[in-house]
Order: C-alpha cells, then structure tokens, then sequence
C-alpha cells in the first residue's frame, strides 16, 4: 500500500541522491573522474537516464524500507549500506573491469567514498521518514 511516508521517502531519496551526486560527479571531482576515464566518458551525461535509476532505487529503498525497518538509527544503516552495496560496488569494482580506468585505486577510493557516504545520508534520513 503506498502512504505518504512511502512517497515523502523517495521523493527526499530523489532530491537528496541528486543534490549530493550531481555536485560530488560533476563539479567536485570532475577532474579527477576526466582524468581517469578518458575517452570514454561522455562530454554530456544523459541526465534522464541517470534520474530514472535514481527513481527505480528509491522506489525500492522505501519498499524494502516499508517492509523491514523496525526502528533505530543503526537498522537503518544496516539496512541502507546493505541495499547501497549493490550499486556502489558495481561502480566501484566492475567499472574498472569492464573500462579502462586509470588508476584503478581511484575509481575505487572514489567510488567507495561516494557510495558509503550516500547511503549514510540516505540511512539517516530515511530513520527520521519512517519512525
């Protein structure tokens, strides 16, 4: 059943997760990532492809939110960095498989970084959304 703390959930995921991303990809360590990837990354990134993910990993954040948040701050980590693992070991350990990323050590450290500190966020807010 969607309620109101299950839309109120993805839209702050929607609105966080673009707020801190977009900033951390393009501005903060865009160098760094150019540097890294080269030729193979677009001049242009395709925004609506990236904010349609977004919009499927929030809807399943507050689903398996919804179904297994009892309470607390810790669960809510727990729960956030165990979902976020998924997507932020993907960028950070198959990318650099798959494409030639130079230095490997900081895609990973980058990605990892990104990624631990998003779903924080995300675990902490989502503690307040649902308790």
């Amino acid at each position: 059943m969607i309620t109101s703390t299950f839309i109120i959930a993805i839209v702050v995921y929607f609105v966080f997760n673009f707020a801190f991303t977009a900033p951390w990809n393009l501005f903060v360590f865009k160098k760094q990532y150019d540097e890294m990837t080269g030729a193979v990354q677009r001049e242009h990134p395709i925004m609506p492809l990236g904010m349609l993910a977004m919009l499927i990993e929030a809807t399943a954040m507050a689903v398996i939110f919804s179904m297994f948040y009892t309470g607390g701050i810790l669960q809510a980590l727990e729960l956030s960095l165990l979902i976020g693992l998924f997507s932020f070991l993907y960028g950070a350990l198959v990318v650099p498989v798959k494409f030639k990323i130079e230095p490997v050590r900081k895609e990973v450290a980058l990605e990892l970084a990104h990624g631990i500190t998003q779903f924080v966020g995300i675990g902490l807010i989502f503690a307040f959304i649902f308790s």
